[in-house]
């Protein structure tokens, strides 16, 4: 399994079914302990919100895998006993006032519960858990089943689609549950034994790297050296940009050299337009292409493009240099740089 993130920052977790206090919890009726119960994992996305991409893009990944961990058993009441080793966390007695502050100690414990869990290499989960894409690409979604009535810890690995990581914060889950302590009515005050949980990773966006390779294939014999530079942009569908930047390569014979860039945005497509290459050389390619920039660390090789110019027979001697602007926010300051070469070395 992943590394687990304990970051109490990392994620929200909305229970559908089990919003109850984790102390106790309020129901009609006995709990039947001996009927086995289920807890469905899934997330929703919101366009509303700007979560509708980041979490389609879930899909795209075939499995993410999560351990349940029974920190607490359910007594008839709806009380809870503490299991080893989470003793310490003292379910019981987590009751809150207030919808806001249960929110937070039900967070904090959680916390506590993983950091036990994390430090003891040699626990079994209680069952396990595999979310799978949703069929109508909504994001993805998994059940456990056959859980005995109590409290739940729910650990997921991290997990990479080709354009994002996403993140899932450790959370507690009372099973049965009920929407009592959702909605304070009698009439929602029934054992559920089915629940569910809407889940809300956070997610970064991946960064990659464009490789851009320059070939003379004829040099002028003469002094000095030959510049050519490029424009590297993104631009979205109303043409707002969402990636730019200059590279100048350096030659000074015939051959070919590479100039990197690196952290853009994965999946981005940019277009790469060679706007300077002198009097001497014409440009023999494609004087603008496009590519979609894939993840630094993914198994598909890094986006490139190639741009080949040839001696036209001209002789002179013209020099070109990037000016690049990077902003101190130690200092609130912007800090110039010439760039005469991107050139790596060889």
């Amino acid at each position: 399994m992943k590394a687990i993130r304990i970051c109490l920052l990392l994620t929200m977790v909305f229970l559908l079914v089990a919003a109850v206090a984790p102390g106790e919890t309020r129901a009609a009726g006995s709990v039947d302990l001996s009927r086995p119960c289920s807890l469905t994992l899934f997330t929703q996305s919101s366009p509303e919100s700007g979560e509708e991409g980041q979490y389609s893009d879930l899909c795209t990944i075939p499995e993410i895998h999560g351990k349940l961990y029974r920190v607490a058993d359910m007594t008839s009441t709806g009380a809870f006993r503490s299991r080893f080793p989470f003793e310490a966390l003292n379910i019981p007695t987590l009751t809150a006032p207030n919808q806001e502050s249960w929110a937070a100690l039900w967070e904090e414990t959680a916390g506590y519960a993983a950091a036990i869990v994390l430090d003891s290499p040699g626990m079994t989960a209680d069952c396990t858990v595999t979310l799978v894409p949703a069929e109508d690409g909504s994001g993805i979604l998994g059940t456990a089943g056959d859980l005995i009535p109590g409290m739940y810890l729910v650990l997921l690995a991290d997990a990479q689609s080709p354009v994002f990581t996403y993140r899932f914060r450790p959370f507690l889950v009372a099973v049965p549950g009920n929407h009592y302590w959702e909605n304070r009515e009698e009439s929602m005050d029934a054992w559920v034994y089915e629940v569910s949980a809407v889940l809300k990773p956070e997610w970064e966006r991946r960064k990659g790297a464009l490789i851009i390779r320059k070939t003379v294939d004829r040099y002028a014999d003469m002094d000095g050296s030959a510049d050519f530079v490029f424009l590297v942009e993104s631009r979205d569908e109303d043409g707002n940009i969402l990636y730019s930047n200059a590279v100048s390569i350096r030659h000074q014979d015939a051959g070919t050299q590479e100039a990197v860039l690196t952290d853009i945005p994965a999946g981005l497509t940019v277009t790469v337009t060679e706007v300077y290459s002198g009097a001497s050389y014409t440009l023999t390619s494609a004087p603008s292409q496009s590519v979609i920039v894939t993840a630094q660390d993914s198994s598909q090789e890094a986006a490139a493009v190639e741009f080949v110019n040839t001696w036209n027979g001209k002789l002179g001697q013209e020099t070109a240099a990037v000016n690049r602007f990077t902003h101190n926010q130690d200092e609130d300051a912007w800090v110039w740089e010439r760039c005469t070469d991107n050139t790596l070395p060889s």
